[in-house]
């Protein structure tokens, strides 16, 4: 019996059945922690007597999460409730391939472009040790963009650290789809080795593509008969009919492309997913022009030279094709899709390469569409480099070296950056960088018309002005505590996007527009980061990984219409930029990607090896350990902010607070109440409350700039953020009069203040050598201070015998010795691990009491990234699906 609207699956609250399948039932859901609609799938409880449905529907979930790519369908969570097993996945929107064809084939060039885009997801599984093995058009989903995703993983064969045993082969009719019984493939999509029931590896996958693509170009089946047997007869014995209707430049290539998938014998076939993917890329991009037939068979080096440098072909002929510069206006030209990849030994400079390992944006665009300059990282630095895309070359800018966040000047001339703590400027024609201004754990520059550039600096305090040609930064707007981020300038030079942090995720965050000369600040889109002007009359914006436009009056101010997603599998980083970048006359230039703000929490040992907690994914900020290491108090994000409480030994996660504006938790001394800020509508208050939640709030103390960091051994005192600012360290004592006292108080940004095990000294962090540095002195505040890290720190954790003091510093784990008796001592700073975990808001990781595992949120498992998506003349699916109304 279906369930109906209203149930409650876990967390989530059933809205109604998308579908029903021989291996469950499929609903739209929403979650209620995050905020956001999924799709639950349920194993119905008549079925859990079924050992091979249960072994199916857990290998789903397992294979599925093993991977994180815009092709592949995300699994967000899995469990049981009441006695049902349930798989919770990203919401799709669009149809299945198989509602998509209908009997009827495709435009070779869609039929290519979904075909790489499997392609490329296959190729990601399978460097994973993981082979679909049931692919056909009823598993592969077409959203409402043209994104292709992979469904249903119930078949996959775990050749990788999961592995499960195969049940005994059965081959059933193809109208049994994936049902009951059918345990290797669907008949006329397996492998000739599948039909045998002889082992099957990942060229298996790369038959069912020839088919598949077979299909879509020709709009029948490679080997429809009237029957399964016969069916994998044709399979085994027969070759399918030549395609034929296909344009004569076209038809050899292609059909050579298919047969070589469709090889009987393995080794015939394409090595790998990513092979095929490069074949059709390269005829998707040239068209297979008269005199340049595409030969498919490849050795490895040229392999590696292709992806080195020969996928440029898709961009210098793109831009031939489109006579740049000379063609037509870009409104009268069909919109193409290219991509632009790094040669080997280079990728993108993302967050690794960024201050705190906090992403910024890393790619920009030249106003007329013509040029990207990329952040790439080579040999463990990051530099500029520069792309015309109407060039095969990638050219270097000389003295960019330790760049992130590059813009583009009005003109499309220069280019602005920051590096280390300053911001700085250079011409794309030569010469050397000049600095701009200080500008410390900066984001967001824009280079406005009349010459000065906009950025947010101090990491979020303030958003500040300064010439282009150099000077003294002039805040705009300044806020206490990191609130701001800017986005892109609007028409007329008078006001810019910009984004506000709240207590909520990302997907949570206003927009605003920011007038320049007065600081006032408007809130027009309630939901979203990375917001960007469009010429067509639109705001662009990102909700989750998904590109949004929503129509723009840019004389009012104000949006007129209703926000449409435009565009799906977009990256963002953790602090909400987004990597894609707009220019002026259309071209759209984006990674791929979904928000790096999503993670889950797992256990780290010394030498860096993971395991999870068993804490779902979703978006977090400051967590801390209980003094016994048993309990875990987290901030969670969704809506709002709250308090959370996981028992690491029963696994049992506890909302402790309800008001949606909590935030920073940290435990007393005796583990048994958890202190947190609380935002207030006149301030902010500093309260602790029972981890169990049978208590009511105490407030330790209210104002308006405050936040709680740690406790000292014996609970006397408090260790809190403080100042006019809001940049100062302060104790609060508990016994007397409760009022701050300041231990660290500089013009510079101290945070992150943490009690040694003694008591007799505190570490915290502070940027007044320019950069982030962790610090030792004393909790009275009197004295010097001693300089823990070198080339910068953050986040000081302390052993509990004392004798250790961690910290991190981007994607590194560091530890000092040190003696933190009468004398404080400490030896010379030793790198752990190195891994990319999320650098989240306040403390992003700790240490349990042994000292021997780490406590952190890992990101999305993307791997390096050198690919750009560039799609020219964007403008005209942006003025089809989202046409501005009045």
């Amino acid at each position: 019996m279906a369930l109906v609207s209203g149930t409650r699956i876990g967390p989530y609250l059933i809205e109604s059945l998308l579908g029903v399948g021989g291996m469950g039932e499929v609903y739209r859901a929403q979650d209620t922690r995050l905020g956001r609609p999924v799709a639950v799938k349920i194993l119905p409880p008549i079925f859990g007597a079924d050992a091979d449905r249960v072994r199916r529907f857990e290998q789903e979930a397992r294979a599925a999460a093993a991977l994180n790519h815009p092709n592949i369908v995300a699994v967000h969570d899995v469990g049981r409730h009441d006695g049902t097993l349930f798989l919770v996945a990203e919401l799709l929107e669009g149809q299945t391939l198989r509602e998509r064809l209908a009997g009827r084939p495709l435009p070779v060039q869609v039929a290519i472009g979904y075909i790489v885009q499997i392609a490329e997801g296959l190729a990601a599984a399978h460097d994973k040790g993981i082979v679909h093995r049931d692919l056909k058009p009823e598993n592969l989903f077409v959203t409402r963009d043209d994104r292709v995703k992979i469904l249903d993983f119930g078949l996959a064969k775990l050749q990788g650290p999961v592995v499960h045993p195969d049940g005994p082969t059965a081959l059933v009719p193809e109208s049994a789809g994936t049902g009951a019984g059918q345990v290797l493939g669907t008949a006329g999509y397996m492998a000739p080795e599948q039909v045998r029931g002889e082992p099957a590896d990942h060229r298996a996958d790369i038959f069912a593509l020839g088919a598949i693509l077979y299909e879509m170009l020709g709009g029948r089946r490679a080997f429809a008969r009237d029957s399964a047997i016969e069916t994998m007869a044709a399979v085994l014995n027969e070759d399918p009919p030549e395609l034929s209707g296909l344009e004569t430049s076209t038809a050899l290539v292609l059909d050579r492309i298919v047969r070589r998938c469709l090889a009987k014998r393995p080794e015939r076939r394409f090595e790998s997913a990513g092979d095929l993917a490069f074949a059709l890329q390269t005829l998707g991009s040239s068209g297979s022009l008269p005199g340049t037939p595409l030969t498919v068979r490849r050795t490895p080096a040229f392999a590696r030279y292709a992806a080195a440098g020969a996928v440029l072909v898709a961009v210098a002929v793109g831009a031939w094709m489109l006579g740049r510069g000379t063609a037509a206006p870009a409104e009268e030209s069909a919109m193409r899709r290219l991509a632009v990849v790094l040669p080997e030994h280079e990728w993108l400079g993302l967050a690794q390469v960024a201050p705190l390992a906090d992403g910024r944006t890393s790619i920009a665009i030249s106003p007329d569409g013509s040029t990207l300059v990329l952040v790439v990282e080579r040999n463990g630095t990051s530099e500029l480099v520069v792309r015309a895309l109407n060039r095969f070359e990638t050219r270097r800018l000389p003295g960019t070296e330790g760049a992130y966040g590059p813009f583009f000047s009005p003109d499309g001339s220069s280019v602005g950056f920051f590096s280390g703590t300053v911001l700085r400027r250079v011409s794309l024609s030569g010469g050397d960088p000049a600095t701009v201004c200080e500008a410390r754990n900066a984001f967001g520059g824009i280079w406005m018309p009349d010459d000065t550039v906009i950025f947010w600096d101090q990491e979020g305090g303030r958003v500040v002005r300064v010439p282009a040609t150099g000077g003294t930064p002039r805040a705009i707007v300044s806020a206490p505590r990191p609130t701001f981020i800017t986005y892109s300038a609007l028409p007329g030079g008078h006001s810019v996007l910009m984004g506000e942090w709240t207590s909520g995720s990302n997907d949570q965050a206003p927009i605003q527009v920011l007038s320049i000369e007065t600081g006032e600040q408007n809130t027009i889109i309630q939901g979203g980061t990375h917001a960007l002007y469009a010429a067509t009359g639109h705001i662009l914006f990102l909700r989750g990984a998904s590109l949004f436009a929503v129509p723009f009056d840019v004389t009012r101010l104000v949006t007129t219409g209703s926000p449409v997603p435009v565009l799906d599998g977009i990256r963002s980083e953790q602090s909400g930029p987004g990597q894609v970048a707009l220019a002026s006359d259309g071209t759209l230039a984006y990674v791929e990607g979904g928000p790096a703000w999503i993670g889950r929490p797992v256990w780290v040992t010394r030498d860096g090896a993971a395991t999870p907690v068993g804490m779902p994914t979703g978006s977090y900020a400051q967590l801390r350990l209980s003094p016994d290491g048993s309990r875990i108090a987290i901030e969670v994000r969704g809506a709002g902010s709250d308090i959370w409480v996981y028992e690491t030994v029963r696994g049992t996660f506890s909302r402790l607070t309800q008001d949606g504006r909590s935030h920073l938790p940290a435990w007393t001394p005796d583990g048994r109440q958890v202190t947190y800020l609380s935002l207030r509508d006149d301030g902010v208050a500093i309260v602790t409350r029972p981890a169990d939640g049978s208590g009511a709030e105490e407030v330790v103390w209210s104002g308006q700039s405050e936040a709680p960091w740690s406790w000292s051994p014996d609970g006397s005192m408090l260790a809190i953020q403080c100042g006019d600012t809001g940049n100062d360290i302060c104790v609060l004592a508990m016994e007397g009069e409760r009022r701050p006292r300041p231990i660290a108080t500089t013009p510079s940004t101290e945070w992150g203040a943490a009690f040694s095990p003694t008591g007799r000294w505190i570490a915290y962090t502070s940027d007044a050598s320019g950069r982030y540095e962790v610090y030792v002195r004393l909790a009275s505040g009197e004295g010097g201070q001693w300089q823990i890290s070198s080339g910068g720190g953050e986040e000081p954790v302390w052993s509990r015998d004392g004798r250790e003091l961690f910290y991190r510093i981007g994607y590194k784990w560091m530890a000092v010795e040190v003696g933190s008796g009468p004398d404080f001592t400490a030896g010379s700073p030793r790198l752990l691990f190195e891994a990319p975990y999320q650098n989240l808001s306040g403390f992003s990781y700790d240490v349990t009491p042994d000292g021997e595992r780490f406590l952190m949120v890992q990101l999305p498992d993307t791997g390096p990234q050198r690919r750009v998506n560039v799609i020219l003349n964007w403008f005209a699916e942006l003025r089809r699906v989202g046409q501005p109304r009045p």
